[in-house]
């Protein structure tokens, strides 16, 4: 928030500098598939499609020095209001309960977002959450403000950031006691590392997957998204370097936010945080690819198939030599509709399956 120019550049264009960022350390289109042995076709399908984040987080905490809020907070008001949106999530990140500048922070941009066009911001991802009280405390701050200017209840959403042994030790109380507003559970290692003194922040230290994967299951349990960290090692060139030597870099770099935003998917993580637009790429990328790998149709058939056994008076049934019974049913269901929202099922062949709802067909077909 303290660079109003370039949160301008990332709301307007997300990953659209791909093609040319690429092309300035001479690596095309064949040689990233290679080197992160992804199928170039699921590149070309992505470049080939809208380039906005999904959410953009307006950051007023870890990014910000010392006596730069107020124009952080001014820069985020200007955004809000001004920005070239393409479709983007809009969270902003205040300082955290530790910091003074958290409340002024919350109440300046929660009051700018209010304008005559409507309500501008989706919501916060508050930072360093370690506790029930704490999440009590932003949850009536931000129903005061709803109740201040009208606002729907609940409208203002939470992503809880969890950073930190308390968060993680907590996580399942902050999530229920923000559940009404809470839209995502967010794990930062970096903080998480230093809280519990590992010698090195590590992506996929045992110790951080231990921590993941009681965020994953408090996200399933309250059926909210899981999202996980950044790969703190940007794609960027390293002065010194020669061409070729930086090429080689970059290639590396990108295939590590890669391998990471795998191994989130593998543990049932539904998004990645990144801060770079070819870490946005690439962390899409992943996530195509393996969205791209399921098999859409033979999950809608396996439901029709089970649905006619209920009805035929029946329970368990095989397919293909695999059992298909409530368990199997339950987690088909869960997968296409996270298939409808992404736009990879037909909603209204899941809304037939009851697979959504009226409602949300109606919601998505807007």
């Amino acid at each position: 928030a303290d660079n109003l120019a370039l949160a301008q550049k990332a709301a307007a264009q997300g990953f659209s500098a791909t093609g040319r960022l690429l092309s300035n350390y001479n690596i095309t289109r064949g040689q990233l598939a290679a080197a992160l042995e992804a199928p170039l076709e699921a590149i070309d399908e992505l470049l080939a499609g809208p380039s906005h984040a999904p959410l953009l987080m307006i950051d007023g905490e870890d990014a910000i020095a010392a006596g730069a809020q107020e124009s952080a907070r001014q820069n985020t008001a200007a955004l809000l209001q001004g920005g070239q949106w393409r479709g983007s999530l809009r969270f902003f990140r205040p300082g955290g309960i530790p910091l003074p500048t958290a409340v002024d922070d919350i109440i300046s941009v929660v009051k700018a977002a209010q304008t005559p066009a409507g309500f501008l911001l989706d919501g916060l991802i508050f930072p360093k959450l370690e506790n029930e009280a704490e999440a009590q405390w932003l949850h009536e701050l931000l129903t005061r403000l709803e109740d201040a200017l009208t606002l729907p209840p609940h409208q203002i959403k939470v992503n809880a950031l969890i950073e930190s042994a308390g968060g993680v030790e907590h996580v399942l109380a902050i999530a229920q006691t923000l559940h009404p507003r809470l839209s995502g559970l967010i794990f930062g290692t970096a903080d998480y590392a230093a809280s519990v003194g590992l010698p090195e922040i590590s992506y996929t230290h045992p110790l951080c997957d231990w921590a993941r994967g009681r965020i994953i299951n408090t996200a399933g349990l309250l059926d909210v998204p899981a999202i996980d960290a950044m790969t703190l090692n940007y794609p960027v060139a390293i002065l010194g370097y020669t061409a070729a030597q930086n090429r080689t870099h970059l290639l590396g770099r990108l295939k590590e936010c890669y391998d990471d935003c795998w191994h989130s998917i593998r543990w049932g993580m539904k998004g990645k945080l990144v801060g770079h637009p070819l870490q946005l790429f690439v962390t899409l990328l992943a996530f195509h690819v393996h969205h791209r790998q399921t098999d859409w149709a033979a999950k809608l058939n396996e439901l029709r198939l089970y649905h006619q056994s209920l009805h035929d008076g029946k329970g368990v049934i095989a397919l293909e030599g695999a059992m298909i019974d409530r368990a199997t049913d339950v987690q088909a269901r869960r997968r296409l509709r996270e298939g409808v929202a992404l736009g990879y099922v037909d909603g209204h062949e899941a809304a037939a399956l009851g697979v959504i709802t009226a409602a949300e067909l109606a919601m998505i077909s807007k």
